[in-house]
């Protein structure tokens, strides 16, 4: 289950935790489990949750995020980093399998949702298929390219 939960201080902006839920165990002494490792988005963001059955069975989580640069405006156009999380069989949690900073700056979403991933979807597609079968990604490695 795809799971979110909202924090804001008041002000203008606001943090979304991102959460893959799974109940593990019987009905009287089972739990809930997160799959993802602390993962969040601010309100000038874009995530999804895509099905590529072509690279994995499961869902993979992709999510854009802005970059607040000097002298730009809180809802102006920013670059965004864009990561996607696979779906590890063998930690049975979801691991990151890529981040990178966009060439294009986009609208923060003043007049209203940011969409960046489905812009940047033939991007994110290319280096979904550049990266290791799903089966095979192990924890990151920082000299391993697929990692940055």
């Amino acid at each position: 289950m795809f799971f979110t939960g909202t924090f804001s201080g008041g002000g203008s902006g606001t943090l979304e935790r991102l959460a893959v839920l799974r109940f593990e165990g019987d009905e009287i002494g089972g739990k809930i489990v997160n799959l993802l490792p602390y993962v969040a988005v601010t309100n000038v963001s874009d995530r999804a949750m895509w099905k590529v059955p072509e690279i994995t069975p499961y869902p993979i989580l992709v999510r854009a995020d802005f970059l607040w640069n000097d002298r730009e405006t809180h809802f102006g156009a920013h670059y965004f980093i864009v990561d996607a999380w696979l779906f590890n069989e063998r930690l049975d949690r979801y691991v990151k399998a890529f981040s990178y900073k966009t060439k294009t700056k986009y609208d923060g979403g003043d007049g209203g949702p940011v969409h960046v991933l489905k812009r940047e979807r033939q991007e994110i597609l290319r280096r979904l298929q550049d990266t290791k079968p799903v089966s095979a990604l192990t924890a990151p490695d920082a000299g391993s390219p697929q990692w940055r």
